[in-house]
């Protein structure tokens, strides 16, 4: 019996069937403990074994160089040295090689090194010393630039969505036409005080949004008009459900606001306003950065982005490469690295479905500091509607009582695949009983924090090493706001 066969024999159900799910779109809503790396090792070894597939045609694509490296490690146990052939990268190891290995579509063939956060700030802030005095973002604050930080934040934003300045205006000006199409209706509905009769010419209004035509965006951006229509409807249905203003009044307040003259007006007026004027200095930001021979960490996956829609030839050359393709923590991917995909996966032939496995898990999205977006596990069921679901539940990680208090607290959020997709998600545990689980609340965080340390001071005066005790916590500054608890 071979390696892959005795492996094969111990996956579940579930895991089996996303093995053996070769051709076509493949999406694996997979939580955490359920197998992944095995899973997505053994389906590239069952593409090598079933078709005539080389490994350097198969392109695995992950998130950190040590999820890349497992991927790898357990594939190499599993076919040997022909695992070292298989492309496994990080999105951003991937964009670095495309550009290395196809350099006459990028710089016009010339070489650029990497610039570091400060060169970067330099460069903007140059940028923003040659502003005219009434430029909407030109305002100081003693020396400092009141706009400059919030304008790097964004120019970062803008490439993690894969757009060009030219792009983004693209964008604002038809959001400015569907806000036009409907605004005055609105204004006129919310002069009067808000009631149930406002719902029929709200709804009317929701019609006429979704019958309006949807402009042609870069891939994987979605149309304001959408996402309008969508949220009108929403509040309709609300609204008659509960026979209740409530839900007028909220979506009111989240997407209008009074101006000057007292009449209620999008609130995205203002922010199309500073994008606008944020266009400009990200044009002469992307200029200024290739005059200087130097690229960003984001660039690494923008340029490839607009290398693949502008040069037909490099598309199609990657196309013809990599023949399957499979993203793991798709949940944790942004615009950009979508458009990665959808563009190796575009085909002029729509009858042809391309071989794309997408694994992931809503409840464990953590990279949306760097434009992370859960809703793309929505976007590829879209882009690929006749895709396959799978669900891994087996978890062979946790007790059940880890199992159980972790499900009490993330079933509270909203929107979740759960939900949205009418999939069961509870994991089934496979270890036995026996960690003690304890949920403790607390008024004020100062009260929280105290009793950890508290926690702590108990465990080591009763031998416990330091060493072997772990505090978690969401984000790294909350851990920061814990040490002078621990110091005392």
């Amino acid at each position: 019996m071979t390696t892959f066969d005795s492996r094969y024999r111990t996956l579940n159900d579930a895991q089996r069937q996303a093995v053996d799910h070769i051709d076509g779109p493949l999406l694996v809503i997979a939580g955490p403990g359920t197998g992944k790396t095995e899973l997505l090792s053994m389906r590239a070894a069952n593409i090598l074994k079933q078709t005539d597939t080389l490994p350097e045609n198969i392109l695995c694509l992950t998130f950190t160089d040590s999820g890349a490296n497992a991927m790898r490690e357990r594939l190499a146990d599993i076919i040997g040295p022909e695992a070292y052939k298989v492309a496994i990268h990080t999105f951003h190891s991937f964009g670095t090689e495309v550009i290395n290995q196809n350099n006459e579509y990028f710089y016009r063939g010339a070489h650029f090194e990497p610039a570091d956060e400060l060169h970067s700030y330099e460069i903007l802030r140059g940028i923003f010393d040659e502003l005219d005095y009434d430029h909407p973002l030109a305002s100081k604050m003693s020396d400092t630039y009141t706009h400059l930080d919030d304008t790097y934040r964004v120019i970062s934003e803008l490439k993690q969505a894969g757009l060009t300045s030219d792009e983004l205006l693209h964008i604002i000006s038809t959001n400015e036409e569907c806000l036009d199409t409907v605004e005055s209706s609105l204004s006129t509905i919310f002069a009067d005080k808000i009631n149930l009769k406002m719902l029929t010419p709200l709804a009317e209004i929701a019609q006429r949004t979704a019958a309006l035509e949807r402009p042609e965006l870069p891939k994987a951006i979605t149309p304001l008009v959408n996402v309008l229509a969508l949220s009108l409807a929403h509040m309709y249905d609300e609204a008659t459900v509960l026979s209740k203003t409530t839900p007028i009044t909220a979506w009111r307040n989240q997407w209008m606001e009074k101006d000057e003259y007292g009449t209620f007006v999008f609130k995205d007026r203002k922010r199309h306003l500073k994008l606008r004027a944020t266009a400009s200095i990200y044009f002469a930001y992307l200029s200024r950065m290739e005059h200087a021979a130097l690229y960003d960490y984001d660039d690494m996956i923008l340029n490839v982005v607009h290398g693949m829609e502008t040069h037909a030839g490099l598309r199609f050359n990657l196309q013809e490469k990599y023949h399957y393709i499979m993203v793991d923590e798709f949940q944790d991917t942004n615009l950009a690295q979508l458009r990665i995909l959808f563009d190796l996966t575009d085909s002029v032939d729509p009858d042809e479905q391309p071989n794309i496995m997408a694994v992931g898990d809503d409840d464990q999205a953590i990279y949306s500091f760097q434009g992370a977006d859960v809703n793309n596990i929505h976007r590829f069921r879209a882009q690929y509607p006749s895709h396959t679901s799978i669900v891994l539940t087996d978890n062979y990680r946790s007790t059940p009582e880890v199992l159980g208090v972790s499900r009490d607290l993330i079933t509270q959020g909203e929107g979740r695949l759960e939900t949205t997709m009418d999939i069961d998600k509870a994991l089934v545990p496979h270890l036995a009983s026996g960690a003690e689980v304890k949920l403790t609340q607390f008024s004020a965080i100062e009260d929280e924090r105290a009793w950890v340390a508290e926690q702590v001071n108990t465990l080591i005066a009763r031998g416990t090493k330091a060493s072997d005790i772990a505090i978690l916590a969401r984000q790294h500054r909350e851990l920061i706001a814990m040490l002078p608890h621990l110091y005392q």
